[in-house]
């Protein structure tokens, strides 16, 4: 299994509002939009709203899309000026509300993909954590919801990729 990161960055005119810090990353972040909307959707409308939220990379079960450069802070995890927005990389799993098996193909390639940044990024397995470790917050909720967090992180070691 390969997923290629498709690079669609935002308009450097709109990073003084969503990725306005540069970054030097250290840790990965999971999420989940709460929607049945894929990563292509996703994306566009992370990148064209007025809220400063917005992930780095957005997966569904067909791609992964990014649109802020990893040397620049996502404002995702809604700790300000904390860790999770100025060392991490957040990555967004697309499709949490789709029926069928739509979520699982896309936590797979989240996985895979994450895989991939530990590689690229020298992010240690520690340093892989949900939403939910920097505020509390319920994210990525259904995979909090259906107790996946050990499932996620056993896939970024199996010999076979991101197989959910």
């Amino acid at each position: 299994m390969t997923v290629e990161i498709k690079q669609r960055f935002i308009k450097q005119e709109y990073w003084p509002r969503k990725c306005p810090v540069s970054i030097i990353p250290r840790y990965i972040t999971i999420h989940e939009m709460n929607t049945w909307q894929d990563a292509e959707a996703c994306a566009k409308y992370a990148a064209r709203s007025l809220d400063p939220s917005a992930a780095h990379i957005y997966v569904d079960e067909r791609q992964a899309i990014q649109i802020i450069p990893f040397d620049r802070c996502a404002q995702a995890c809604g700790d300000r000026d904390g860790s999770g927005n100025r060392e991490s990389i957040s990555v967004e799993i697309c499709r949490s509300e789709a029926p069928g098996n739509l979520y699982y193909q896309a936590m797979a390639n989240a996985i895979w993909i994450v895989r991939q940044l530990m590689d690229q990024l020298q992010v240690a397995p520690d340093h892989v954590v949900r939403h939910y470790d920097w505020t509390g917050a319920k994210c990525p909720k259904r995979m909090l919801k259906e107790d996946l967090w050990s499932v996620f992180l056993r896939g970024l070691f199996d010999e076979k990729g991101g197989n959910v």
